[in-house]
């Protein structure tokens, strides 16, 4: 699933509980790899921390947190890998077999995470 035309922090829950809700076999791993979200002020380190938060609520298989504002998410949820920038997520991603899972890509438009999906 696709969502990376934009984001924020109602939208990133939406997204996130509609994803965890979604209809599935059981043995089907479901990973999400979020982007930061932007032009969020002086509330961006609590809105990203509460997806991390949400995050480890839904304990779905596995999360790619990318980019610098993602940083509170992923201390808010420790099991997901973080990666600064999208490069080096890119480096991982084409190392990780993801064949017949649920994916959700979902972050603010200049993360530019479509760009990710040849190595999906």
């Amino acid at each position: 699933i696709l969502d990376a035309y934009n984001a924020n922090p109602s939208s990133m829950a939406a997204a996130l509980r509609s994803f965890a809700a979604r209809p599935a076999p059981a043995e089907q791993a479901r990973t999400v790899i979020l982007g930061d979200m932007f032009e969020l002020g002086a509330t961006s380190a609590a809105e990203h921390q509460a997806v991390g938060a949400l995050l480890a609520e839904l304990q779905l298989t596995s999360a790619v947190l990318i980019g610098p504002l993602m940083q509170a998410a992923a201390e808010a949820h420790p099991a997901a890998r973080y990666f600064a920038d999208k490069a080096a997520a890119a480096g991982w991603l084409a190392q990780q077999p993801v064949a017949g899972q649920l994916i959700l890509l979902k972050g603010s438009r200049g993360m530019g995470l479509e760009t990710l999906l040849p190595l999906l």
